[in-house]
């Protein structure tokens, strides 16, 4: 009898362990599980910004492209305007002139 008593009583000894080794091995995982979960919030953060960077650059870019089409167009009507003032600079003086003189 007291054989089957020890042996209850081992058994149950082992069942603890066993159930605490469980639950460790649980606790474990969980903690594992938790820094993949933060590891992996941590990258989809990283990718996010990373996008919004990309994004963000872009619209820069082609807000520089813009502006220096802009620029260039600008550029393009001044000279053209210079030149027209140049072509009607001595017509204009010379007009001047000759009716200062014919006054």
């Amino acid at each position: 009898m007291q054989y089957v008593i020890n042996s209850i009583i081992n058994i149950d000894k082992e069942a603890e362990r066993y159930d605490k080794d469980i639950e460790e091995m649980i606790e474990a995982k969980n903690k594992e599980l938790k820094e993949h979960l933060t590891k992996a919030e941590e990258e989809n953060i990283n990718i996010i910004n990373t996008i919004k960077k990309n994004i963000i650059n872009e619209g820069i870019y082609q807000a520089e492209k813009k502006a220096e089409e802009i620029a260039k167009d600008k550029q393009l009507e001044i000279d053209r305007i210079n030149s027209n003032y140049i072509k009607a600079k001595d017509v204009i003086i010379n007009t001047v002139f000759l009716n200062i003189i014919n006054s």
